[in-house]
């Protein structure tokens, strides 16, 4: 009968862990991932040391190893450097497709439900054996007893504290400091509260340089999601992620500086999400307003003429 032990075991962080999940891997794929997991993080390094040969143990030939690996490279999945094999963490440039349209979201309500389950169980029971042994508890250490308490102590046990062997007064939870099952479930509910206050914090700088520019700092959340969106598409056209920031920030200054010349109210002035959105409005604003006068098909007309006017002069 296997019988892993708990003191051996390979350290992923839950958020990666997910990304996987909600990736559409291949089997092939994914058994190449899980190997390489194995071989890096499970034996305390950032890298695995793998040869084409050593994938047959995952059912993969050699003649078809190296077109899996190079596909995994090209998605940004892995990073391969002659035998050193390692997972790319920044999963956000990562060109595979999700397994389902709205999974992260998804995934969170039960990933709530399942914390919940977990921690609000049912109420502790206490069994009480026979007299002057030491009564035993049917649930874990430090959980409340709210079963009857009886006066069990032998005649010769002398009690120096006069509320042992009474009746037992129960309170709320309020009066317990929010223990018990009611207070258990509130302290959930929190703990998954400031858990989500907390991812919605976390942004990467060059969004943040964006967020500092533009002129309407609503549902910033939602932006950032749109953000990553663009620069995931960017990055499939063989774009640079120095570039796509750059022409986003770019796009995000000339806007705020064409709603503060024209005296833009606040409510007219597109949210970030939007501008930032599948239709791509932000392409209008990467350049400056000289430069799109300087393109508009009027300006080359007239400097036509001026080109034609200026050789019959001469």
């Amino acid at each position: 009968m296997a019988n892993p032990q708990p003191d051996e075991f390979t350290r992923i962080s839950n958020e990666l862990f997910e990304a996987i999940i909600l990736s559409n891997f291949k089997k092939r794929q994914l058994n190449i991932i899980l190997l390489v997991i194995r071989l890096s993080y499970g034996c305390g390094r950032k890298y695995a040391v793998l040869r084409q040969a050593d994938f047959k143990i995952i059912g993969i030939d050699k003649s078809d190893i190296k077109q899996e690996l190079l596909l995994l490279a090209q998605s940004g999945v892995l990073t391969i450097t002659g035998e050193r094999i390692a997972l790319n963490k920044d999963y956000d440039r990562w060109r595979i497709p999700r397994a389902q349209p709205g999974g992260p979201g998804e995934f969170k309500q039960i990933l709530k439900r399942n914390l919940a389950e977990k921690t609000v169980g049912e109420t502790p029971t206490i069994l009480v054996g026979q007299v002057g042994e030491t009564p035993t508890f049917a649930s874990q250490v430090g959980k409340t007893p709210t079963t009857e308490l009886v006066n069990h102590q032998p005649e010769s046990w002398q009690n120096t504290n006069p509320g042992v062997g009474n009746s037992p007064t129960f309170q709320t939870p309020q009066a317990k400091g929010g223990k018990g099952s009611d207070g258990a479930e509130r302290n959930i509910k929190e703990t998954l509260k400031k858990s989500k206050e907390k991812q919605t914090c976390e942004y990467d700088t060059d969004f943040e340089n964006f967020w500092t520019v533009y002129p309407r700092k609503v549902e910033k959340q939602r932006a950032y999601r749109c953000w990553k969106i663009r620069i995931r598409e960017g990055l499939s056209e063989g774009l640079t992620t120095e570039d796509l920031v750059r022409d986003l920030v770019d796009a995000a200054k000339n806007y705020a500086g064409e709603c503060q010349k024209q005296g833009t109210q606040q409510r007219y002035i597109k949210l970030a999400a939007t501008f930032l959105g599948s239709d791509k409005p932000y392409m209008d604003w990467i350049n400056s307003a000289q430069d799109r006068q300087e393109d508009h098909p009027d300006t080359h007309q007239g400097k036509k003429k001026e080109l034609i006017r200026s050789l019959y002069m001469s």
